[in-house]
């Protein structure tokens, strides 16, 4: 039964690895999205006051059953801060062209559990005029409390009035009975009348002297909005945090849609190219053409254990003496002449047939090596992506194969035309250069593609690969003699070694 292949942690970690510009850009995006909305977002301000609510005084407010003074509904007072005369009076005091309705959805009213304060909440895109919006609301509402209670005293003494008017109107009239009446008993009469008379205008003036001369306190702002405050909207401490969430999963996005649309090899160990021969460490440009190619050290060590590998399949199967080096998006010319250098210090005669773009560097390293049984084939000056010059290669092949023992043959890039595919007709095996990372899938494809139309056996791969960036930072001196690194390479390969290594 087939399975297919699982995908692990180290996909997932290899994918941040590859695309880190990408989860970086992310990143920098959701802090830039984040700092833009603190700037331009409108701000939003609330100020909240507390008012404490007190009840009426005992003549205006009911008594129940023991006595005692009724508290007060925090509800219904609740409601009475949203009432048209609080609405109102806070338009005529705040001056606004808002209407009563949406004065009404802006404000907030609570009241904390066991308490009888009303805490008055209003927004306002600043502080002064969140602040003014909340004492607006707090004056209104007092003052409707006082406007209320005015009313209901002025009710009260009204009634008390008419009461005493008429104990007056009753006494006068009954006073001079009391005084004159002749009659003993009419007498007496008169005066227990005139005695209660005098007894209920006592009460009833009493009652109306405490209530004209006793104020109204329907409650008190305990506790003001303070003048500096912070807005509410927006917080940099969620909109930071959020923008950064935000560009982390938008660069997490960015990075497997890349990595999905990736046309790139991935890898040291590709399909239809094993076995792996080697990998060696590709030098920037720059770095080549500030000085010639080391023929010791890290980086011929490299080639000279690529040359091993095709010494060991050479004595496997000695028919095989042309070699055909194809690049495919690589660059080839140094690690040609390096493995035909390291093939010719361990005793194989060896003949280079280099490209006209190469030739230069093939030819100083050839030269500055030194070796006995190393030489350049020249010929007609010219590229190899004419097929005329190709052709014209073939006899000098045909005596190579007579006078050494191992032909190298630089091809030129598979898109440049078909001498490639020519040359490797005429080869005994090839060996495929790329770069994981920057060779694409579809160059792989119709390097394969031509090499199996016209028959020719792959011997094996060469990935060149660059060293992490990580590592460039540190000291050359404490990894000269490491392995070769590989920035996507899933091993390393370490081939015996049969010629000892060069030491300048």
């Amino acid at each position: 039964m087939t399975r297919s292949p699982s995908v692990g942690f180290r996909h997932y970690s290899q994918l941040l690895r590859r695309r880190w510009l990408a989860i970086a850009a992310g990143l920098a995006i959701g802090l830039v999205a984040a700092g833009l909305v603190l700037v331009t977002a409108p701000k939003r301000y609330v100020a909240s006051c507390q008012v404490l609510v007190l009840p009426l005084r005992t003549d205006l407010t009911p008594v129940s059953t023991t006595g005692a003074l009724t508290t007060v509904n925090l509800d219904t007072e609740a409601q009475i801060v949203r009432s048209a005369a609080v609405l109102d009076a806070v338009r005529a005091e705040l001056g606004t062209a808002r209407t009563a309705a949406e004065l009404s959805r802006e404000v907030s009213v609570t009241a904390p559990a066991n308490t009888t304060i009303l805490e008055l909440s209003f927004p306002g895109r600043t502080a002064v005029e969140a602040r003014r919006g909340a004492l607006a609301f707090a004056h209104a509402y007092l003052a409707s409390r006082t406007a209320e209670g005015a009313e209901v005293v002025a009710a009260r003494k009204k009634s008390l009035q008419v009461n005493i008017d008429a104990l007056q109107t009753e006494l006068q009239r009954v006073a001079p009975a009391a005084e004159f009446s002749r009659n003993r008993v009419d007498r007496a009469l008169a005066e227990s009348r005139r005695t209660v008379l005098m007894r209920q205008l006592n009460s009833y003036t009493s009652r109306f002297q405490r209530i004209s001369t006793t104020p109204l306190d329907p409650g008190r702002i305990i506790r003001e909005p303070s003048e500096s405050m912070a807005p509410e909207s927006p917080v940099p401490e969620l909109v930071g945090p959020s923008g950064l969430i935000a560009g982390l999963l938008l660069g997490l996005a960015f990075a497997v849609v890349r990595d999905r649309t990736d046309r790139r090899v991935r890898g040291a160990r590709q399909a239809g190219l094993a076995p792996l021969l080697g990998l060696v460490r590709r030098q920037r440009r720059a770095r080549r053409q500030r000085r010639a190619p080391e023929l010791a050290g890290p980086a011929f060590e490299q080639s000279r254990r690529l040359a091993n590998r095709l010494l060991l399949a050479l004595d496997q199967d000695p028919a095989t003496r042309v070699v055909l080096v194809l690049p495919v998006g690589a660059e080839t010319g140094v690690l040609t002449a390096q493995v035909a250098v390291a093939a010719a210090r361990g005793g194989r005669r060896t003949l280079l047939f280099p490209t006209e773009a190469s030739r230069a560097v093939a030819s100083a390293i050839v030269v500055s090596a030194d070796t006995p049984g190393l030489s350049i084939a020249q010929p007609a000056s010219g590229d190899f992506g004419d097929d005329s010059l190709v052709t014209s290669l073939r006899p000098l092949i045909s005596r190579g194969r007579q006078t050494h023992d191992l032909l190298l043959v630089e091809a030129p890039p598979v898109r440049a035309g078909s001498g490639a595919q020519t040359l490797a007709s005429w080869s005994d095996g090839v060996i495929v250069v790329f770069r994981p990372g920057r060779t694409t899938r579809a160059e792989l494809g119709t390097a394969l593609g031509q090499l199996e139309r016209v028959g020719a056996p792959v011997l094996g791969s060469v990935a060149a690969v660059r060293r992490s960036w990580l590592r460039r930072l540190l000291k050359p001196g404490r990894r000269a003699e490491a392995r070769a690194e590989l920035v996507d390479a899933v091993a390393t390969v370490d081939a015996p070694d049969r010629v000892p290594a060069v030491r300048s």
